[in-house]
């Protein structure tokens, strides 16, 4: 038994194994993205986007904090 005959692969198999990996990383990145923006937050003003519902709730605590003397 040769120990050459165990070593990993970098050939055109190892390639193609990274490259799949690449594509399903990218996948679920690309599927998270999607809920995300698709996630709707319930708020005094109603239904809202993730990110409109962060700012509105973050400025909502900070309200008299802004307030102009």
């Amino acid at each position: 038994m040769h120990s050459a005959t165990n070593a990993p692969s970098s050939g055109p198999k190892g390639q193609g194994t990274m490259t799949t990996l690449k594509i399903i990383v990218l996948g679920c990145v690309l599927a998270a993205v999607a809920v995300t923006l698709k996630i709707r937050i319930e708020t005094p003003e109603g239904r809202q986007p993730v990110a409109r519902a962060i700012v509105t709730n973050h400025l909502q605590a900070v309200k008299g904090e802004l307030a102009l003397p």
